[in-house]
């Protein structure tokens, strides 16, 4: 039986262009956004709360993807985002708003998609998700590729947001400039930054 909790974790840091992807394990993205993120998890009885917000602090545009197709990941049809629910190798869950590479081919012609926002300098957006607990897999694909399956115990969570600088050629060509639609394709995961929180102990056992 799972006891009411109630815990919360408050992050808030400075992004600029030297930040390599949270957990990526590659190099430095040179032309990463410039950014203040924070985010706030807390435990509430049989559920995880989300919190959080991003300004671009840098001079240029970047993209937010804190967009999710309906029936995608935990989706608040009120608010019209969501996220993905997957694992890590620590028994760590990740909720994301972020672009996984799922490989090409794996739902045939059709790209499993997402939307993000744009967000001129200067300029905020933000958010609040509810996780019911326990956690259910939310991957991005339903098939490979969309993030690693959950740990049997999870034993913390964590919040991770995918931003990238606005390629004017791709923003240009979107039919929705302010909301462009991106695909979960390599390209797409190598290009993003992870603005990441830490991780909050779940007290679940």
């Amino acid at each position: 039986m799972i006891r009411p909790a109630a815990v919360a974790l408050v992050l808030t840091v400075s992004m600029g262009g030297w930040l390599a992807a949270c957990g990526s394990g590659g190099p430095p993205i040179s032309n990463a956004p410039k950014t203040s993120f924070e985010a706030t998890l807390s435990r509430v009885e049989e559920s995880l709360r989300v919190h959080w917000s991003v300004i671009n602090t840098g001079n240029q545009p970047i993209l937010v993807f804190d967009r999710i197709l309906p029936g995608d990941g935990v989706f608040d049809p009120d608010a019209g985002n969501g996220a993905y629910v997957t694992g890590r190798s620590d028994d760590t869950v990740e909720i994301a708003m972020r672009a996984f590479p799922v490989p090409e081919g794996t739902e045939g012609v059709v790209p499993y998609t997402f939307t993000a926002t744009r967000l001129a300098p200067g300029a905020s957006t933000g958010g609040d998700l509810i996780v019911l607990l326990p956690f259910r897999y939310r991957p991005a694909a339903p098939v490979k590729g969309g993030g690693d399956p959950l740990p049997d115990n999870p034993k913390r969570a964590v919040f991770c947001l995918g931003v990238m600088t606005a390629d004017g050629d791709l923003v240009s060509g979107a039919k929705n400039a302010e909301h462009p639609v991106l695909p979960h394709a390599q390209w797409v995961a190598d290009a993003q930054t992870q603005l990441c929180s830490d991780p909050i102990e779940l007290g679940l056992s």
